[in-house]
């Protein structure tokens, strides 16, 4: 959801305690990083569960999302977001690994 509420979409509210995002019930909402330092700012704002993503990883670092970052670099990506704190983090690495010359 953006910061605007879209239909069917309510905004996450803080519960009690102040340090975890709760939607509709008991919806939990995950937000996207990029790298180490996304993750890290992420963990901070208080949320419960971190997104890598493909697509963002790639993008943050002048790629396009045409399946150019190999299975290692998005495996080294990833691991180095996870390192970085303490959440659990969901991972979307399905880059391409190296376009269509990979593919046997």
């Amino acid at each position: 959801c953006s910061r605007e509420r879209a239909e069917g979409c309510p905004r996450p509210r803080r519960s009690g305690s102040g340090s975890s995002w709760r939607g509709p019930a008991g919806c939990v909402p995950v937000v996207g990083c990029h790298d180490a330092l996304s993750a890290k700012l992420i963990e901070q704002a208080g949320f419960e569960v971190i997104y890598f993503s493909g697509f963002g990883a790639a993008a943050s670092r002048g790629m396009p999302d045409l399946g150019l970052a190999t299975y290692s670099e998005m495996a080294a990506w990833g691991g180095e977001c996870v390192d970085a704190t303490s959440l659990p983090v969901i991972g979307d690495g399905d880059g391409g690994y190296g376009g269509v010359l990979n593919v046997r």
